[in-house]
């Protein structure tokens, strides 16, 4: 716990790199930031919630995949 490597920075900034990509190319295809956010929100919303859901039902041993 606390530990700290360059590759630490190095997939951060690439993440934040490819998410200003990802999201300028939305931007230019919906041709309103707002609606481009608002795009990305519901995404992300959505990807929440499946994992949550995922999560939920891999504890309730529901799936045919074990964890331990």
């Amino acid at each position: 716990m606390g530990a700290f490597d360059v590759t630490d920075i190095i997939t951060n900034t690439l993440g934040g790199i490819f998410g200003w990509i990802i999201f300028k190319g939305l931007d230019k295809a919906f041709n309103n930031s707002i609606k481009a956010q608002k795009f990305i929100n519901i995404i992300a919303a959505t990807g929440t919630i499946l994992m949550i859901l995922l999560l939920v039902l891999l504890k309730m041993n529901m799936l045919p995949v074990k964890y331990q």
